[in-house]
């Protein structure tokens, strides 16, 4: 999915578009590992800044010489986002000092306004540059800003508070709700006589509020009927499980 519609330029299997985004996420998956158990935590947060600068030039060079697309699709344009996560995950680690000192709510406005600016900019500039190159920059530092704000921001609380269930009962299945609103939003609009999926209309926007509602029914299935057992087995069959197990009871000793 990833490869096919970077290098077609046009998009391939519109209704799964998420597994694209998937297949960069397990490329970060396979990498991250290798690093992290290579590099110092100063070595890791090095490369994480050179893959943030570096970004943005590859995906222009992507735009100019492959496609459109390739920009917002390949692995090799998402380093600024893998970045971006690295130096927020080490902060506590090597800039303790910055933890807390912002505050939550000024972080969670300036992502939000990055945001707004990225939708009315990306209707006034060429749309293949910007919405390829600039948008996926823009998108990646609203993120990281939001997510600093949220993980790292003053007023950060541990407590089980409403918002907190909320936001963790969607966190535990966005794995799901990511791969399958797609397939269920145009399923819900085929079923409907409607070939492509819209909010034209009452009734486009009462369609797209029923593919919603289905779709937090059919990932929380997923979620509990494979999800769940997965990591289980994987709990099980890791070698680290195996040699918890062997020191338990020289340790009960």
């Amino acid at each position: 999915q990833k490869w096919a519609t970077g290098f077609a330029g046009v998009p391939v299997a519109h209704y799964f578009a998420p597994t694209w985004s998937l297949a960069v996420e397990e490329h970060f998956y396979l990498l991250l590992p290798l690093l992290a158990t290579r590099l110092q935590p100063r070595a890791l947060a090095a490369l994480a800044v050179v893959w943030v600068v570096t970004a943005l030039p590859i995906r222009m060079a992507l735009e100019s010489h492959v496609t459109i697309f390739a920009p917002y699709y390949f692995t090799v344009a998402r380093l600024d986002s893998f970045g971006w996560g690295i130096l927020i995950a080490l902060m506590p680690q090597l800039w303790p000092q910055l933890v807390g000192r912002f505050d939550r709510r000024l972080c969670l406005v300036i992502g939000a306004l990055i945001y707004i600016d990225v939708s009315l900019l990306s209707t006034e500039i060429k749309p293949g540059v910007y919405e390829m190159v600039g948008i996926t920059t823009l998108t990646a530092l609203a993120s990281a800003t939001l997510t600093f704000g949220v993980v790292h921001g003053a007023q950060a609380s541990t407590s089980e508070g409403r918002l907190t269930r909320f936001l963790a009962w969607f966190g535990a299945r966005c794995y799901s709700l990511y791969l399958v609103h797609m397939p269920v939003l145009g399923l819900t609009f085929l079923a409907a006589g409607r070939l492509w999926p819209g909010v034209e209309s009452y009734t486009a926007l009462a369609l797209c509020a029923v593919a919603a509602a289905l779709t937090l029914i059919v990932a929380s299935v997923c979620y509990r009927r494979i999800e769940l057992p997965f990591i289980a087995m994987a709990e099980r069959l890791a070698p680290y499980s195996k040699t918890r197990e062997a020191q338990a009871p020289a340790q009960v000793a």
